[in-house]
């Protein structure tokens, strides 16, 4: 069918999609979980994660029959095989419920969402699958020695490093420059401070604009940052797992929300700018923003070549962390490159002369290129 044949409508909901599907693929910010094996559990998580609200969908559409139940038994399907993949999945069961707010207007507001008793109930087996997948993951992670103790990491600071994320990853979805393999945990912490009180600011600023947008009836915007900021919610660092700050790969499902954002701005543009040279334009800003992001992104993935490559790209974007040097020397001594190794243990121990960690490496590296040497 033509799609000049399509009614305006039609053709919004193709620019938003497409523009969407066109920013997500090509995004240099998940680079990270495509690239990195142990990560591409993240697609996978994500593949079946839409394909559960596909479902759902469907099934909210449809008033009954056969394929009412089918489809919400494909959704709760889906839904399993997504946390199976990984469990940043548990929060499908609140997205679902955004869902029925914005845009299927199955709950018409917070005051009567005790009468929805039906959509209600038909969440209870989505939270309970939801509840198990935390409870295990977080004791396998406990298990591991993964979760990091209060005393290591104070709950002020993960609220405030919490905070700062939801910033930091829409910074980076808009400019995405300086991506790191890995962003330690800041060492000092200061609310009043620019680098955590800006971005904090403007969290709280986007938040009131959403709250008064909703209440002036434009809702998108609540509905696309709440879904942000709730998809975010198991990785932001309330509970702590390792020594990141954050990470690339945790925007993968969450970005979906800005960047749908983005396509309803393109759709919208097109829709009220006059003139014939409105399609020009609009190709024409297309291509460059994905120019710029496909270069960006082939750039990204160079880094991911081999264990020298990310981590010498962690230390130009973090050159006084001794963390870094420590675990790249480990990378070139098992390529061989002692000379290189023993320098970047010897690096480490210069930025924390008590950095016992550093010690411990360079005696190891240096007993091994001897015997290497003898032989």
């Amino acid at each position: 069918m033509d799609i000049r044949q399509k009614n305006p409508l039609d053709i919004q909901t193709l620019l938003i999609s497409s523009s969407t599907a066109l920013l997500f693929g090509i995004h240099p910010v998940h680079v990270e979980s495509v690239a990195w094996v142990a990560e591409r559990k993240d697609v996978l998580c994500a593949f079946f994660f839409l394909l559960s609200i596909i479902f759902y969908i469907r099934h909210a559409t449809l008033s009954n029959g056969h394929r009412f139940l089918s489809n919400y038994r494909l959704s709760l399907l889906f839904f399993a095989l997504s946390l199976m993949s990984k469990p940043m999945a548990v929060t499908l069961p609140v997205v679902l419920l955004i869902l029925d707010i914005y845009p299927l207007n199955r709950i018409v507001s917070f005051k009567n969402l005790l009468d929805h008793e039906k959509i209600l109930v038909e969440k209870i087996p989505f939270f309970i699958m939801s509840a198990l997948s935390s409870v295990l993951t977080m004791l396998a992670q406990a298990h591991g020695g993964a979760v990091r103790s209060i005393e290591s990491y104070p709950l002020d600071n993960r609220i405030i490093n919490a905070l700062k994320s939801l910033f930091f990853y829409l910074q980076k979805m808009l400019l995405p420059y300086n991506l790191s393999p890995f962003y330690p945990y800041p060492k000092e912490m200061n609310l009043f401070s620019i680098e955590f009180g800006i971005p904090i600011i403007i969290v709280l600023l986007i938040s009131i604009f959403c709250i008064l947008a909703w209440r002036k009836g434009h809702k998108i915007f609540g509905s696309v940052w709440t879904f942000y900021v709730i998809t975010l919610l198991p990785v932001i660092g309330i509970i702590q797992v390792g020594g990141q700050s954050a990470a690339d790969r945790y925007t993968y499902i969450p970005s979906i929300s800005p960047f749908l954002l983005f396509g309803v701005g393109i759709a919208h543009f097109f829709h009220k700018t006059a003139g014939t040279l409105k399609k020009p334009i609009l190709l024409i800003t297309i291509l460059i923003i994905s120019g710029i992001l496909s270069i960006l992104t082939i750039s990204q993935a160079k880094v991911w070549k081999d264990s020298i490559s990310i981590w010498s790209r962690a230390i130009q974007i973090f050159p006084d962390s001794e963390s870094f040097y420590e675990i790249r020397s480990h990378a070139y001594a098992q390529k061989g490159d002692y000379r290189n190794a023993i320098k970047d243990t010897e690096k480490a121990i210069s930025i924390k002369p008590d950095y016992l960690i550093g010690y411990v490496s360079r005696g190891i590296i240096s007993v091994i290129a001897v015997r290497c040497n003898r032989q």
